[in-house]
């Protein structure tokens, strides 16, 4: 005897062959299952991707626009210090200009009296000679009167004698 021809034989046949066709429908159902998961896996991972893509684009943003502020607080506090610097140079270059200013106005005082004093003692100098010149010139004058008398004196004496 054959076993097809079995009596339960083809009743077991049929529940296998029941079974081996729900199997493959399972088989194709979790492989289409599979394939549409993978599908949506996918979806989900380019999705994800792009949510990430646009975390990552929105956080360099922000960095960016954080080193931006950094920058100008640094060029601000930059500025500032600048700025001290330049106001404690135009105070240092303001006192020294004050301290030259005093000198200045003291050597003017200085050659000022010195310059006084020097005409005081050219005035007095002027004075004398011209004391001085009054009596040459009558001194000169006496002189020209005594050389004028002793002319007359001598043509006086010439004509007598002759």
């Amino acid at each position: 005897m054959a076993l097809a021809d079995a009596p339960g034989m083809q009743e077991l046949q049929q529940r296998l062959s029941k079974k081996i066709a729900s199997l493959t429908s399972a088989i194709h159902g979790l492989h289409a299952k599979g394939s549409d998961y993978d599908a949506d896996l996918q979806a989900e991972a380019k999705q994800y991707e792009s949510e990430l893509d646009q975390i990552l684009s929105d956080a360099a943003a922000k960095v960016n626009g954080f080193r931006s502020r950094i920058e100008g607080e640094r060029d601000s506090k930059k500025i500032k210090e600048l700025e001290a610097t330049l106001e404690q140079e135009r105070h240092k270059h303001a006192t020294h200009l004050d301290v030259v200013q005093k000198r200045a106005v003291e050597k003017e005082a200085a050659i000022e009296k010195a310059a006084g004093r020097q005409i005081e003692s050219l005035s007095k100098q002027i004075d004398e000679l011209t004391g001085q010149l009054g009596t040459v010139t009558k001194q000169a004058g006496e002189l020209q009167s005594a050389h004028a008398s002793a002319h007359e004196v001598v043509r006086a004496e010439l004509a007598r004698a002759r």
